[in-house]
């Protein structure tokens, strides 16, 4: 390893949670199985607002502070998919509908999973489905029978609602859920203890703020 870029991290991450970028951070950097650089910086919780008031009761950045891994985690998705494909479960270019039939609607019967994988399903970058169903099952029928933005297979648009089908899907061919199925098939073998969906409540003081919403 090159030891003058590894010995400006410090500076960095300092300069950044002084401009308020984040209230802290962990690094992390290893080479062929050698750690060269683990640190934790400023605060794993600091603020109680989006207004930037300090807490009363701040929280240090511990090396083993759990994040946030967010858009991230469709990674896993689709590792767990592939896992089923080379299975045989399914044919890349199989369309969707075959698997999930409540799909097939709005013109999206010939999407195939492969586009998923690759953001060419012709889905809308995102919809507010937060707001939308009362119940996990309510917003899966509503990505279901989501209008397409373009024609299958024309245009990238990168789109959570892809990732949400290809979740769905794995579901419907492991007979697990998604989280049971990632820490079986992923996490677990790979000894990945602290990476997992819906971390349990005696992790809570190890996992780090992430945003403010009202």
């Amino acid at each position: 390893m090159v030891s003058e870029p590894l010995n400006q991290i410090n500076d960095v991450m300092e300069d950044m949670i002084e401009q308020s970028v984040m209230p802290g951070a962990v690094t992390f950097i290893a080479r062929k199985g050698h750690i060269v650089h683990n640190e934790a910086y400023g605060h794993s919780y600091l603020y109680e607002d989006d207004q930037f008031n300090k807490a009363e009761q701040p929280i240090q950045t511990e090396t083993d502070t759990i994040f946030d891994i967010a858009s991230l985690s469709k990674l896993f998705t689709t590792t767990a998919a592939m896992t089923l494909y080379e299975d045989g479960h399914f044919d890349l270019d199989d369309p969707v509908a075959k698997y999930i039939p409540e799909f097939a609607t709005n013109d999206k019967e010939d999407v195939t999973i492969r586009q998923l994988m690759t953001h060419t399903s012709g889905f809308p970058a995102w919809i507010p489905l937060h707001s939308q169903g009362e119940t996990r099952e309510d917003r899966l029928q509503i990505v279901y029978k989501q209008e397409l933005s373009s024609d299958p297979g024309t245009d990238y648009t990168y789109s959570d609602l892809n990732m949400i089908t290809l979740g769905s899907l794995v579901e419907r061919l492991s007979g697990q859920r998604l989280d049971e199925y990632v820490k079986a098939a992923i996490t677990k073998p790979l000894g990945m203890s602290d990476t997992m969906y819906n971390p349990p409540e005696e992790l809570k003081h190890r996992i780090a703020a992430t945003e403010y919403q009202h």
